[in-house]
This record gives structure tokens, C-alpha cells and sequence, in this order.
């Protein structure tokens, strides 16, 4: 009995030891000691401690404390996803399925099975993942794809939002719908996706297409914002919107936000921000105006108890 109670002391004692140390760590990167930073992580590793194991692999992704060794981060990866660290489980089923990686079938099937896990635990890049892994051949799956989109969108995912705007769009495993199509892509764009952005343009452009005699819409092709498409008649329908599901354009450019074009002519929707310059989600990597912090919050570090 005594046996066990000193053996309960040690590992609780050596918890305790890999927490601190992991927290350490953090601390040591916020201040740009990355070496350090990188020891404290190994140290606290060797205890078993996943978020330390996990931290350490994403100090070798990123070559911080250390020379950039994607092969090392996901051995680091590869142990923290097998002790269940969703964050881990990501990362290492990108490794697997990434083009620079020589993929076998038991990898691809390995990477699907730890992104599946990621995703029911409710991680939100997990879920993105596999909505676009799903969409594209030869796995493609457009219900599956539908999905774990929805999933990711409603935790804000902004790529997730025009991805799921292109299912809507084309019909791609739900039933095609423009006006739901428009309005993820606004939504998307508004957060930054310049794919969005684009999206927007392009219909816009296509709707217009054919009325460039008509002095009404060569008022609107002139001005900044395209709230202004409210002067037109009612009863002019552009082309390529289906009966019933023309979208309101003034929930498409509110007073808040403005649409893209109008950057360089003005803006006639008044706003105290751009929000369309906003991209967010940008990757650590060669970033190196970043400051430390800003680092440290993006990279996905893992910090707390348990």
C-alpha cells in the first residue's frame, strides 16, 4: 500500500515538474529565448507531458531554438497525436498528406483516421481540412464535404465559409443555392478571403454583363459601391439570377463594409475600418516583421494543466 502511494507522489511529482517546465517554455519564447524555450520543452517531453512533446514539434517546424527539421516536428507530432493531442493529430495528418511527403495508402488512411479524431473533438482546422480533403479527387465526397464545412464555418472559419459558398453555388452535396451561395462568400470576404472577394467580383461582373447600353447601369459601373444597384427598376432582372433567390443588395454592401472596388475611388458606405483588409489566420513562417508575441499567439503553442 505504501508502495503505491510513493509511486502516485513521483508521477504527480513529475506532472507537476513537466507542467511547470512547459510553462517555462512559453515564457522563454515571449521573450525570444528560443533556445531555452526549446530546452524546457524536451526536458518536460521526456516526462510524457504531450503538450511539451507537442510544442517542441512545432519549435522544429518553425526553427525556433533550432534549424527547421520537418522530419523531427512530426516524430514530436506523431507521439503527442498518439497520446490524443488534437492539435498534434492535425499537424501530423498534414505532414502525412503533404506533397513533399511520400504518400502510401496506410498513410492517407492514418491522416483521415487522426483529422477524424481532431474533428469530433471540435477543432476547427481539422474539420476545414477535411471539408476541402473531401472535395477534391479521388476522395472527393461532396456530403461529407458539406459537413465538416458547416462544422468549421460555424466556428468562424473564414476559408471554410467560401468553400462552403462554392457547395452552394454548383450543387456540390446540398441543393444548389445562389442567394446562400452570396451570402458565405460576403461573409467570407468581409473576414478578408480574397478568394471570396473575387467570388463577389466575378458575379458581379457577370450579372452586369449585357447592360452596358443601359444609361441606368452605366451609372452604376461608375460608382464606388454597389449599394447603388438599388436604382435600378425592380423589374430588371440581370442576368444569371434565378427566379426567387435574387439577393438583397443592401444586405450585400451594409453601411459598414464596403465592397472592393471601392478602395480606389472612395467609399460612399461609411466605415471607421476596412474589414475586407483583414486577413486573417496568416501563417508564422516568414513573417519576420511579427513581433514576438504576435508569434507566440499565432503559432498554436499549447499552454495550461492537464
Amino acid at each position: 500500500m505504501l508502495s503505491k502511494s510513493v509511486s502516485h507522489l513521483q508521477k504527480a511529482n513529475e506532472s507537476s515538474v513537466a507542467i511547470i517546465l512547459n510553462i517555462m517554455g512559453l515564457d522563454c519564447l515571449k521573450t525570444g529565448e528560443d533556445n531555452t524555450a526549446l530546452s524546457c520543452f524536451q526536458v518536460a517531453a521526456d516526462y510524457g507531458y504531450c503538450k511539451a512533446v507537442y510544442n517542441a514539434g512545432v519549435c522544429y517546424e518553425l526553427g525556433r531554438g533550432v534549424v527547421k527539421d520537418m522530419i523531427k516536428a512530426a516524430a514530436y507530432y506523431r507521439c503527442a497525436a498518439e497520446a490524443g493531442h488534437n492539435l498534434a493529430q492535425y499537424r501530423y495528418a498534414k505532414y502525412l498528406l503533404s506533397p513533399k511527403h511520400e504518400k502510401l495508402a496506410e498513410d492517407v488512411y492514418k491522416a483521415v483516421t487522426l483529422l477524424q479524431q481532431a474533428a469530433k473533438a471540435g477543432l476547427p482546422e481539422a474539420q476545414a481540412y477535411l471539408g476541402v480533403f473531401y472535395m477534391k479527387l479521388p476522395y472527393q465526397n461532396d456530403v461529407k464535404a458539406v459537413q465538416y464545412l458547416q462544422l468549421a464555418a460555424r466556428s468562424g472559419d473564414t476559408s471554410s465559409l467560401y468553400h462552403l459558398g462554392l457547395c452552394y453555388e454548383n450543387g456540390l452535396g446540398v441543393q444548389q443555392n445562389l442567394q446562400k451561395a452570396l451570402k458565405l462568400y460576403y461573409q467570407a470576404a468581409s473576414s478578408g478571403c480574397l478568394k471570396a472577394q473575387e467570388a463577389l467580383e466575378s458575379y458581379c461582373k457577370k450579372s452586369l454583363k449585357g447592360f452596358e447600353n443601359c444609361n441606368q447601369l452605366k451609372a452604376v459601373l461608375s460608382v464606388p459601391c454597389l449599394s447603388t444597384l438599388e436604382r435600378v427598376p425592380h423589374q430588371m432582372h440581370l442576368p444569371g439570377m434565378h427566379s426567387g433567390i435574387t439577393p438583397s443588395v443592401s444586405s450585400m454592401c451594409s453601411s459598414s463594409t464596403a465592397l472592393p472596388h471601392s478602395w480606389s475611388t472612395g467609399n460612399m458606405c461609411t466605415s471607421s475600418a476596412r474589414s475586407w483588409d483583414i486577413v486573417q489566420g496568416t501563417s508564422l513562417v516568414g513573417k519576420k516583421d511579427q513581433t514576438v508575441a504576435e508569434q507566440h499567439l499565432s503559432a498554436g503553442w499549447t499552454v495550461g494543466i492537464g
